[in-house]
């Protein structure tokens, strides 16, 4: 998969799967083109399959107020593969 840029997860749901890709730090490069590249393994995608009334709140109960429906959640830390706004030129207004 291409990450252009974008940014980590801090933290996801422990029963989730978190995918994780070696990327290269370009602010270190920028900094100091003389540096040895720096690479880090990086957590950029998230994936979590809901059970619905599985799901606890705060206190370690099923919540019991309303029923919980099953889902599914994504996050993905690169927003350019979800729109074209990257591919477009800016044109100078007059």
């Amino acid at each position: 998969m291409y990450y252009a840029s974008g940014t980590s997860l801090l933290r996801f749901p422990e029963s989730g799967v978190v995918v994780t890709r070696e990327l290269i730090d370009q602010g270190v490069q920028k900094l100091d083109p003389d540096a040895e590249p720096v690479k880090d393994q990086v957590p950029i995608l998230g994936l979590l399959q809901s059970k619905g009334n599985d799901i606890v709140n705060g206190q370690g109960t099923a919540t019991s107020a309303s029923t919980v429906h099953p889902g599914r959640v994504v996050v993905y830390g690169d927003s350019n593969c979800l729109d074209s706004s990257h591919l477009q030129k800016g044109t100078l207004l007059k």
